[in-house]
């Protein structure tokens, strides 16, 4: 049997949907595993082998954050699961205007943007759809790890300490509910992390990132040298880059003495004392 794209993307929305419900009742049922989870009593564990209070506490907290970073994502793909929506129904409502001739080429063109047309739903998108909120669970923990170290920097009194708080809970919370909603600015963070820690300071990436341009720029300018056959020979200056490298006419500029210009590194072809130079 042959789909059609609308069968498709209808079919798309109703997994889409299924699997949003299927998110909140999971995030939920971790909630209350967290609350309720004790490591002892999971592994059975007795005696020595027993973990101390502290470390039970952080166990629920660590799961109690999976949940939350799991509902960040979930939020996140709500909301881009409802704005491709509305773009698609845009689009076909003007669509649907067009091939009736209510509206003419020039209306539909100017309704329909690149970007409703690019952003609309389509089935294909079922895939982003799914993977979307598991990485945002991973990334929300990987949020939490980073703020209990020390090493991400949040606003509050005790927000880096030993001991865990109601005032912690809350802004553990809201930072990894805000790196499983924005992941992808959450990973672009990561990166300006990572370069603190690892990687060169700015300004020696910029250094580098110039010389990497002008060996580029070095290497096309040859190459272009090498292709390009001089054809038409100009008034001033040089008829092509292939002969860019000595620059040579005798020109006489108002307001300036006539001077020989030459770019080829040489002493004897350095200007003279008293000798005015072209900039």
């Amino acid at each position: 049997m042959i789909f059609t794209l609308q069968t498709k993307n209808s079919i798309a929305k109703i997994v889409v949907l299924l699997w949003i419900v299927c998110l909140l009742a999971a995030s939920l049922g971790v909630i209350r595993f967290a609350i309720s989870f004790d490591i002892n009593w999971y592994f059975l564990l007795q005696g020595e082998a027993q973990f101390t209070p502290p470390i039970v506490l952080e166990m629920k907290i660590i799961l109690l954050m999976l949940a939350i970073s799991m509902m960040g994502g979930v939020s996140f793909l709500i909301k881009d699961f409802y704005v491709a929506n509305k773009r698609a129904n845009l689009y076909d409502i003007t669509y649907a205007d067009y091939v009736a001739g209510r509206i003419n080429f020039e209306e539909f063109n100017r309704l329909i943007s690149v970007e409703t047309y690019m952003g609309r739903f389509n089935h294909t998108w079922i895939y982003w759809f799914f993977i979307q909120p598991i990485l945002s669970s991973f990334l929300g923990l990987i949020a939490f790890a980073i703020a209990r170290s020390g090493l991400g920097v949040l606003q509050g009194a005790s927000a880096v300490t030993s001991d865990i708080s109601v005032q912690n809970v809350y802004l553990y919370a809201v930072f990894t509910f805000l790196a499983g909603f924005s992941s992808h600015k959450f990973i672009a963070w990561l990166d300006r992390l990572a370069d603190k820690i690892f990687s060169a300071t700015l300004p020696e990436k910029v250094q580098d990132q110039k010389t990497m341009v002008q060996q580029t720029a070095t290497i096309d300018r040859v190459n272009l040298k090498d292709t390009i056959v001089p054809t038409n020979v100009l008034l001033d200056g040089v008829d092509s880059p292939a002969k860019s490298d000595k620059i040579d006419t005798n020109s006489t500029v108002t307001g300036f003495e006539t001077i020989k210009l030459d770019t080829v590194t040489s002493t004897t072809n350095l200007p003279k004392p008293g000798m005015k130079s072209i900039r």
